[in-house]
């Protein structure tokens, strides 16, 4: 997708020549063999770096960008460690350049639907939300492997907690349950990871990612005291909730109740269908998200996709890791 109104690429780098090519080509930009190089150059070649290199690589990397005098927009995961990204924070306030994380999940409209749906009260106090990401995919590629930053709770994982964050404010790091275990994949790091986030401030959270998941019921469930939603795909969602004013009055009691607790409730549904001018997903996705790098640098606006959030997400990450050595880089 490109932004001629707000963008213009005026470089890329990749170390395959067939790819410089197309780029060339099709961008009519200059292109590198190595990013350094675009670093480095005597003459001006932009103002923002968009850091796609492979996980393990972006902490020293994006640090490298903004001490060469550029902003960066960083892919997630956007480091390996709490320590690293504190780094990379360090560095963004020290150089005064922007340091944004590439979570471009958080945008799609399905997300906003389900705040706006939780935030409007109909489904009372909400007491437990699930959020489910994966497929049947036997990975054999570097996103496999544990020395590259790979596994599903970096890959999969920091969509679902940055959705998790997106639906509910994180004012501080919360409890973290999690378990991981690599079932079909030919590396070593994880292909299924369950991550429990417990807070008083929050409702308990449930977030799996997959790699052996056959069915796929529904990707987001939310429990509340009025009702609760379910989302079957990025495209649908459904809700049902009472009114607690048109609720028949109940009394607690200590004698057997013949008909099981029957409550005779009033129920609401509706259901949302994505809209036909935004159903291709990825697209207005990546389009919000520039928007949003296109204000913080145009227009000092505000950044959504903050390296502090990033922070977050990677505390709950190495936390769960924690309690599964099994899955934490030894480095050898």
């Amino acid at each position: 997708m490109k932004m001629p109104d707000r963008f213009n690429i005026t470089a890329v780098a990749d170390p395959r020549a067939e790819k410089r090519k197309i780029a060339e080509g099709q961008l009519n930009c200059k292109s590198y063999a190595d990013y350094t190089e675009i670093l480095y150059r005597k003459e001006k070649v932009g103002d923002l770096i968009i850091n796609t290199l492979p996980s393990h690589l972006h902490c020293e990397s994006s640090i490298k960008m903004m001490k060469a005098g550029f902003h960066v927009l960083c892919e997630k995961p956007a480091a390996r460690t709490v320590d690293e990204i504190d780094r990379m924070i360090e560095c963004s306030r020290a150089t005064g350049k922007v340091l944004a994380i590439y979570q471009n999940l958080g945008y799609f409209p399905h997300v906003a639907k389900i705040k706006e749906i939780i935030d409007s009260g109909v489904l009372g106090r909400i007491a437990a939300v699930e959020l489910k990401a994966g497929s049947f995919q036997r990975r054999y590629d570097w996103q496999s492997m544990l020395k590259y930053n790979g596994g599903n709770i970096y890959n999969k994982g920091a969509h679902l907690i940055d959705q998790a964050m997106q639906l509910f404010e994180f004012k501080r790091i919360p409890e973290v349950y999690g378990m991981m275990d690599r079932v079909i994949s030919l590396g070593d790091a994880d292909d299924f990871t369950k991550i429990i986030i417990r807070d008083e401030l929050l409702p308990v959270m449930d977030l799996e990612m997959s790699s052996c998941r056959v069915y796929n019921d529904y990707i987001i469930n939310v429990q509340g005291s009025l009702g609760g939603l379910v989302c079957k795909d990025e495209h649908h969602i459904k809700w049902k909730y009472f009114r607690p004013e048109e609720a028949p009055e109940l009394e607690l009691t200590e004698t057997p109740i013949d008909d099981y607790c029957k409550d005779n409730l009033t129920w609401y549904e509706n259901e949302w269908v994505c809209p036909d001018e935004i159903r291709d997903l990825f697209p207005y996705a990546h389009m919000k998200l520039y928007y949003n790098i296109y204000d913080v640098l145009a227009n000092n606006g505000k950044l959504n996709n903050t390296p502090e959030k990033a922070r977050i997400q990677l505390s709950i990450i190495e936390k769960c890791r924690e309690q599964n050595s099994r899955f934490v880089y030894s480095g050898e």
